[in-house]
């Protein structure tokens, strides 16, 4: 099987220097084929996606605000089977220049827009896949006209597995087929309650989804790409959604470009899915991956089965984060963010729950190293030994040692002293600490604006 390798993009919108992502490969275990591209909102991520469908599908012309007076674009792709593909505007022109062969070719490609809206009711009655996603790689940003007529082409055996996986992601929906009325044809759906309705009552998310499925049933080889699957879908919705394109994913390749902690899984991440982070300062657009070694790392607190919240939801939205500032434990993530908001101090986002312990801030230093996230850390003063030793690894990032033991007053046990803490037992803030607390953190707010300056 020939998968896409990488897609290199040089001088196209907001890309200067040469950026390459190289794209996770399937290997039968769920996850394995995913490609995940993360970032602010403007940053880049469907720059990478058009600069796809350029490459794949050329243009004739590239428009003037795509390109650069000074230097010109090239895209390129290669895939496993050593094929090679490249873009370029020779001159400089608006003219789009095409050479080479590489997987994947235009009818197996892809592409879900992150806007999906579809017309309810069609005069044209079949579509088959071929013609239905080279039309779609092409117009992507007006309403679907053919989705009911590539609906309307499945053989009952086809269907019958389309609504076994519809189901899982809409457990509410019980059947649909095609009607025909007044010259048009159009989509009539049944709920688990019997009440059958026309689809142009499908809530977005519902509408959504028939084409997220859409994509990744028709069964080929194809390469598909989805923009934010998680629009307009409730929690519970995108979870179901993500482990369903997980299991797609051990197949074939999927990327997504999304801004929900939802669809990163750490166990994806083990099979081999690959985590870009995009950002963008006056030099340029810029993609920072993952890299296997840190993954690696991340994936032994994954078997601390007593400290589930490591690398939960909340914990994954660090790969969303502008900055991080990580502290031991879910006390200290308490009291420090209370404190911050009783003394209306400016906001530092602090990760998830806490680290577990000093012993585990290597593995999410080198994760915010790895994707270019500004970071830093405060150790209780009884970690100074890692403290030292994290010090001569990060010597860039901000770290810290509490004058005090602990966050908070431990009692003395069999197995311990009492332990000082910035704050009693109770979880009240001691005055003889709070002048230093508020210095600290508002250094740690300068530290994080200088590191985010371009």
């Amino acid at each position: 099987m020939t998968y896409l390798s990488e897609l290199s993009i040089e001088h196209f919108r907001g890309f200067l220097a040469k950026q390459t992502v190289s794209f996770a490969l399937p290997n039968e275990q769920p996850g394995s084929g995913l490609t995940i591209l993360v970032g602010p909102n403007n940053v880049g991520k469907s720059t990478v996606i058009e600069a796809l469908r350029h490459v794949i599908s050329p243009p004739g012309l590239v428009d003037r605000n795509e390109r650069h007076l000074d230097n010109a674009l090239r895209i390129s792709i290669r895939d496993t089977a050593t094929g090679y593909r490249e873009i370029t505007n020779p001159g400089l022109s608006a003219n789009i220049a095409a050479s080479g062969s590489a997987h994947p070719r235009t009818e197996i490609f892809r592409f879900i827009p992150s806007r999906r809206p579809w017309a309810p009711r069609t005069n044209t009655h079949t579509i088959e896949s071929k013609q239905y996603w080279i039309q779609r790689t092409h117009q992507t940003r007006n309403e679907d006209a053919h989705l009911i007529s590539r609906l309307n082409s499945f053989p009952p055996e086809e269907k019958v597995a389309f609504n076994q996986a519809l189901r899982r992601l809409v457990p509410q929906l019980l059947d649909w087929k095609i009607e025909y009325s007044d010259g048009h044809t159009y989509l009539e759906y049944v709920t688990i309650n019997g009440a059958a309705h026309t689809a142009n009552l499908f809530g977005e998310g519902i509408a959504s989804l028939f084409r997220i499925v859409l994509a990744l049933y028709d069964p080929d080889e194809s390469f598909v790409v989805i923009d934010e699957p998680e629009l307009s879908l409730h929690p519970q919705a995108q979870k179901r959604l993500a482990k369903f394109i997980s299991a797609q994913a051990a197949h074939r390749q999927i990327v997504l470009c999304s801004h929900s902690p939802h669809f990163i899984n750490w166990a994806d991440l083990a099979a081999g899915a690959a985590v870009y982070r995009l950002r963008q300062d006056r030099y340029g657009i810029h993609l920072h991956r993952l890299s296997d070694d840190t993954i690696a790392m991340l994936n032994k607190l994954v078997d601390d089965w007593q400290k589930p919240q490591l690398l939960d939801t909340v914990a994954r939205e660090v790969f969303f984060a502008d900055e991080a500032l990580f502290l031991e434990g879910q006390e200290d993530v308490s009291l420090l963010g209370r404190f911050i908001e009783v003394e209306n101090l400016p906001q530092i986002q602090l990760f998830g729950y806490g680290t577990g312990g000093s012993r585990n801030f290597r593995s999410f230093l080198s994760m915010a190293a790895d994707l270019h996230i500004p970071s830093g850390a405060i150790f209780d003063r009884t970690s100074k030994g890692d403290y030292d030793k994290i010090r001569a690894t990060f010597p860039g990032v901000r770290l810290e040692l509490l004058q005090a033991d602990d966050i908070r007053d431990k009692p003395a046990t069999s197995e311990r002293r009492s332990v000082e803490g910035v704050f009693s037992r109770a979880g009240d803030m001691k005055s003889e600490f709070r002048d230093y607390l508020i210095g600290l953190l508002r250094e740690f707010r300068d530290y994080f604006d200088d590191a985010s300056r371009p």
